[in-house]
C-alpha cells in the first residue's frame, strides 16, 4: 500500500520514519496520544535535529554548496543532490515542527478511516437497501418453505391443477406429453397468471395448515418465531458492524 498522509513538506528519510510510526499512531486512543508524542519527538529530534544555533545551520548550508558546486557540470551528480537536498528539505528550514509532525498523523489518520471502513460501507447499503431488516415469513408461505410441508403442498397442487407449483410459466402435462406451449408473445396476460398462481398456492397453505393439529401448527408458529429472533440479532449486530458471519450467512 501507498504511503499516506500529507507529503508536501516531508520527503526521503524524514518521510519514511514518519511513515514506520504511522500504524502506532494509528493503534493509539486519542486520549493516549500525549504518550506516543512524549517518545517520538525526542526520537525525531535525535535523527533530525531543529535548527536551534547558527552553527548548524552554516553547517548544513555549507555542506549544501559544495556538493552544487561539485556537481555542477554533471548530470549523475545532479540528481544525486536533488536526493539528497530532499532528505534535508524537513529540517533546513526553522518551521515550527512540532505542529508540522502532528499535522502529518492527523492528516494520514483521516485518509485512513475511509479507506477501512469504505467496503463494509458499500455491502451494508446494499444489504439494507436490498433486503431491509428481517421480517416475519406470513403463515401461508411459511409452509410452503419447510422442507417437509412443502413437499406435501407442492403434492397437492400438482394433483389439483396440473402444475408445478415452482414453474408458474409452463404446463406439466403439455411438456410431458410432447406439446410446446405457443409463445403468442404477448405480456398481458403475465401478472393475471402470476397473481392466480399466488393465490391458488396461498389458498392450499391455508387449508392445510388448518388441518393440522394443534400441537404441529404451534411448533411451526415457534420455529418461525425462533428463525425471526436470530436474524434480527444478526442483522442488529450487522448494522453496528459487529457480527462474525460471513456475507453468504448473512444472505440467508
Amino acid at each position: 500500500m501507498a504511503p499516506r498522509g500529507n507529503k508536501g513538506y516531508f520527503h526521503g528519510e524524514p518521510l519514511s520514519f514518519l511513515n514506520d510510526s504511522l500504524p502506532h499512531y494509528l493503534s493509539i486512543a486519542p486520549t493516549k496520544k500525549e504518550t506516543f508524542w512524549s517518545k517520538f519527538f525526542p526520537e525525531w529530534d535525535t535523527k533530525y535535529p531543529k535548527l536551534d544555533s547558527e552553527e548548524l545551520r552554516e553547517e548544513l548550508e555549507e555542506e549544501e554548496r559544495l556538493h552544487k558546486a561539485e556537481s555542477e557540470y554533471m548530470k549523475a551528480a545532479n540528481q544525486e543532490e536533488a536526493k539528497r537536498h530532499s532528505c534535508h528539505k524537513a529540517i533546513l528550514e526553522a518551521y515550527p515542527a512540532m505542529s508540522k509532525l502532528k499535522g502529518w498523523f492527523s492528516n494520514a489518520k483521516t485518509k485512513e478511516k475511509p479507506r477501512k471502513i469504505e467496503p463494509f460501507r458499500t455491502w451494508l447499503a446494499s444489504l439494507t437497501a436490498l433486503r431491509g431488516s428481517p421480517r416475519h415469513i406470513q403463515m401461508p408461505w411459511m409452509s410452503w418453505q419447510h422442507p417437509t410441508h412443502g413437499e406435501v403442498l407442492r403434492a397437492h397442487y400438482w394433483a389439483e391443477f396440473g402444475k408445478d407449483a415452482d414453474n408458474k410459466e409452463e404446463d406439466v402435462i403439455d411438456r410431458l406429453n410432447g406439446f410446446e406451449k405457443e409463445d403468442s408473445g404477448a405480456t398481458d396476460e403475465d401478472t393475471p397468471h402470476q397473481a392466480q398462481t399466488l393465490y391458488r398456492k396461498q389458498r392450499l397453505a391455508l387449508m392445510y395448515f388448518d388441518e393440522l393439529g394443534e400441537e404441529e401448527q404451534a411448533h411451526m408458529q415457534a420455529e418461525r418465531e425462533k428463525d425471526f429472533v436470530v436474524h434480527r440479532n444478526t442483522y442488529k449486530k450487522t448494522l453496528k458492524g459487529k457480527t462474525e458471519c460471513s456475507e453468504e450467512e448473512l444472505a440467508e
